[in-house]
């Protein structure tokens, strides 16, 4: 059959964890953080992320995958930060993602 798309498996993941980690869906608007880490090498610790993946094509991502888990919908999003970094040694690829309501 065809090959998954890594961003499909990655959705899954994200999507897994939330529901380990969320009770139930927030409700009305948000304010949310994500800081995307990537593999990189020693010398690029602690600095800004420019490989990888676009900003905007990994929080679609996620955003999408976290409807009716973190949120009900994505559209609540009203206010984003978007990061991407490199690994701290020994950290392992992922996606850190915060969300506040701004009632």
């Amino acid at each position: 059959g065809m090959k998954e798309h890594p961003i499909h498996l990655f959705k899954q993941m994200v999507q897994l964890r939330a529901r380990e980690a969320t009770s139930e869906a927030l409700e009305g608007p948000l304010q949310i953080q994500l800081i995307f880490w990537l593999p990189g090498t020693k010398r690029q610790e602690n600095e800004f992320c420019t490989k990888g993946g676009d900003w905007d094509n990994l929080a679609k991502a996620v955003c999408d995958g976290l409807n009716g888990i973190l949120w009900k919908d994505d559209r609540q999003i009203v206010q984003a930060n978007v990061e991407k970094r490199f690994c701290f040694e020994g950290k392992p690829p992922g996606v850190a993602v915060t969300a506040w309501t701004l009632e």
